[in-house]
């Protein structure tokens, strides 16, 4: 295994259960309409009376899920297709996201020259809370400070994404993951 001091950057993914509890659940085959393993196979355990947690293991473990841009971006949007990505919930991440995460910094300069206005302070407020989770993030994650530089260009390509695997649902085309086709409602 490689050492973490070299692996800035990467992602750091690893689910650890217990082969008794795994088998009694029904494993993967028990979430098999799902792509979402990570977050639904908690569920699962949860629901069948297994406690679950989470843990900082990334001095520890490494996991690289993609190996290109394409990857990355099929990827996401195959998660996308069972997170933001519904025509009930997309909206109101949109708002949130683009009012919360990219819109501050352009009012903040906008609103600069009258800096007691309530726009220069609200911008103010919600770039200094989007951005200081995202400091925070970096430092302790040991993740890239260009990352934080470019956040909001960040959220923007997430927001695209999250639209691009609505369109496609919503036009009925297929998801495919690990060469298998999906079909989500």
């Amino acid at each position: 295994m490689e050492r973490p001091e070299r692996l800035r950057g990467r992602v750091r993914a690893v689910v650890v259960v217990r082969r008794q509890a795994y088998f009694a659940c029904g494993g993967h085959a028990s979430i098999s309409e799902t792509m979402h393993d990570g977050l639904l196979l908690p569920q699962l355990f949860r629901r069948k009376g297994f406690r679950t947690s989470v843990y900082d293991l990334s001095r520890d473990a490494v996991c690289r899920m993609y190996r290109s841009g394409a990857e990355v971006w099929r990827g996401l949007a195959k998660n996308a297709t069972e997170g933001m990505a519904s025509p009930r919930r997309i909206p109101v991440f949109t708002v949130f996201l683009l009012f919360g995460q990219v819109l501050p910094l352009p009012l903040l300069i906008w609103s600069w020259a009258e800096s007691f206005s309530l726009v220069y302070w609200l911008a103010l407020a919600a770039l200094l809370s989007g951005y200081g989770i995202r400091v925070v993030c970096a430092w302790r994650y040991r993740q890239s400070w260009r990352g934080v530089l470019l956040h909001p260009m960040g959220v923007l390509v997430l927001l695209a994404l999250q639209w691009y695997a609505l369109i496609r649902k919503v036009a009925g085309v297929p998801t495919t993951w690990k060469q298998r086709a999906y079909r989500l409602q």
